[in-house]
Order: C-alpha cells, then sequence, then structure tokens
C-alpha cells in the first residue's frame, strides 16, 4: 500500500481526513461519515513505513522521544496536509488532515461582519480559539488573506506545522 497513491484518492474524493491505524484498512472521513479503503487491514510494518516516508527527519527523532509528532505535507502540488503521527498500544498511527487549497471569504465561513471589523485594529490582541475541528485554523487564514488584500501592512505569522501559504498581494 503507497500512501501517496492514499493521499491522491483522499484528494480526488474530497475526504477530509485519513486515518490510518493498524488492525484495520485505511478510513476516509466523507462529510460526517468514516469509510474504509479498499486495500489490506494495515500491519505495524507497514503503517510505519508510510509514517517514516512523509515525516521530515526532526520530526521522526521527536516521535521516537515522546511518542507523538505534527507536521505539513504538501503532496506534489496537488494538495497540503497536517500529519499527526502517534503511537498507540505500541504501534504508529496517522491522522492527516487535507488542508483546503483555496482561500475562503467571511461569507462562505460564516464569520459575522464585527469579526471583521477586528481587522482595522492597529494594536492589541486578538486571539481564535475553539476545540479541534471548529475552524481556527480556516478563520485565521480567511482574516490573514483579507487584511493581505485591503490593508499595506507587514505580516507576520507563527505557526507549527504551517498549513496555508499566502501569496504578496497589498501586505
Amino acid at each position: 500500500m503507497d500512501i501517496h497513491a492514499l493521499m491522491d484518492a483522499a484528494h480526488q474524493r474530497g475526504a477530509a481526513d485519513i486515518h490510518l491505524s493498524v488492525g484495520r484498512r485505511p478510513v476516509f472521513r466523507l462529510g460526517a461519515g468514516l469509510v474504509e479503503v479498499d486495500g489490506p487491514v494495515l500491519t505495524p510494518e507497514l503503517t510505519e513505513a508510510m509514517a517514516k516516508q512523509i515525516s521530515p527527519q526532526r520530526n521522526w527523532d521527536e516521535l521516537l522521544r515522546s511518542g507523538t509528532t505534527d507536521f505539513g505535507y504538501a503532496h506534489g502540488d496537488k494538495c497540503r496536509f497536517r500529519v499527526s503521527v502517534l503511537t498507540q498500544k505500541g504501534v504508529r498511527g496517522l491522522v492527516m488532515r487535507q488542508i483546503p487549497q483555496k482561500l475562503m471569504t467571511f461569507e462562505q465561513i460564516g464569520l459575522p461582519e464585527s469579526a471583521q471589523q477586528l481587522l482595522h485594529l492597529h494594536r492589541g490582541l486578538v486571539l481564535v480559539t475553539g476545540p479541534t475541528g471548529s475552524g481556527k485554523t480556516t478563520t485565521l487564514a480567511t482574516m490573514i488573506d483579507w487584511i493581505n488584500k485591503h490593508r499595506d501592512v507587514h505580516i507576520i505569522t507563527i505557526e507549527d506545522p504551517v498549513e496555508h501559504y499566502h501569496t504578496h498581494k497589498k501586505s
């Protein structure tokens, strides 16, 4: 089983996530449901080999030290994934979230106009918080893109792993 073929299939099918767990077939999150993908049941050796194939060395070292690591992975120019490699019951597992290529607007993500007013501030700290999967990264990417389009300022982001790359516009 090839991890790049799984990423291709996830991208083509519009899967939000790929879940790789020993003892079961790969699973895609499609909409609100989890769907098993055709293929072999994953073994510890196969799952570890797939994780090692895409993990940068510094992240592999972190995994060996702490049992978990997170990083961004560009699958060619097709798509990007936020990858979490973990140790569960003594074996490796992976969760890969597909990062949307296209940045969305405030209207598309349902952000109120009052949130857009925050982007006119010249000082202060704005926190975007919430549970996993609630849209924090998408919200921040939308906000940064808006600033980039409408304001002549210097933008600095601190993100680990980096998920969205912003091209130069007005900022």
